[in-house]
């Protein structure tokens, strides 16, 4: 019999499949800051810059001063 403790199973839909983006569908971003120079923070894996933006002031904890100063930018494949 099966286990009545477990949750019961979700069965992907096309909707919840369009919703997860995949592996192929993400890139690498690098995020930066401007001062002087540019401050690189590290690399965001989002599917757009928006996403990417969104991921970096998550990731590193960014003031509201920072987030007027980053910079995203596509890296290189």
């Amino acid at each position: 019999m099966a286990n009545e403790s477990a949750p019961p199973r979700r069965l992907r839909t096309a909707k919840t499949m369009k919703q997860r983006p995949t592996a192929a569908k993400l890139r690498s971003w690098c995020a930066s800051i401007i001062r002087k120079r540019a401050q690189r923070l590290g690399v965001a894996d989002a599917g757009d810059e928006e996403a990417a933006a969104a991921a970096a002031i998550r990731d590193f904890g960014l003031t509201e001063e920072q987030r007027r100063r980053l910079i995203i930018m596509q890296e290189p494949d």
